[in-house]
């Protein structure tokens, strides 16, 4: 096994031996001649497509940045619980009323202990008292 060879290496042999790379060309040429492009349609659609999703021009409202900083917020102080995601939405609330904290110009840290604390006070009004 030989080691690997620079790209400066074939860079100069190709500008040393230009009857090489007239041979390439003709073999690019005579296969483009044969084969063609071929049918770009599917790549260009999918193109503006990708472009469209990234503008949000398609009909969807992309994140917006009060979004992402209310997000980053709400991580900051409690991330999603993955084994409740299904029927607790408590950071999905929390990341609204911050979001809403933002907007209106006051405190989001005051909104979220007021949240909060709102929260776990109904929680624990509806715990089921145990009979035994």
């Amino acid at each position: 096994m030989g080691g690997k060879i620079s790209a400066e290496y074939y860079r100069t042999y190709r500008k040393t031996h230009p009857e090489y790379r007239a041979r390439q060309n003709a073999l690019r040429n005579e296969r483009r001649r044969a084969f063609g492009r071929g049918d770009r349609s599917r790549e260009y659609t999918s193109k503006v497509q990708r472009t469209l999703r990234a503008n949000g021009e398609n009909g969807q409202c992309l994140e917006s940045s009060v979004v992402r900083k209310a997000k980053a917020i709400v991580m900051e102080v409690s991330r999603p619980d993955r084994r409740t995601t299904l029927w607790d939405d408590k950071h999905e609330d929390l990341v609204g009323e911050v979001v809403v904290a933002l907007c209106e110009g006051s405190d989001p840290a005051a909104a979220m202990r007021e949240w909060m604390s709102g929260y776990w006070f109904r929680r624990y009004q509806c715990l089921p008292l145990e009979t035994t």
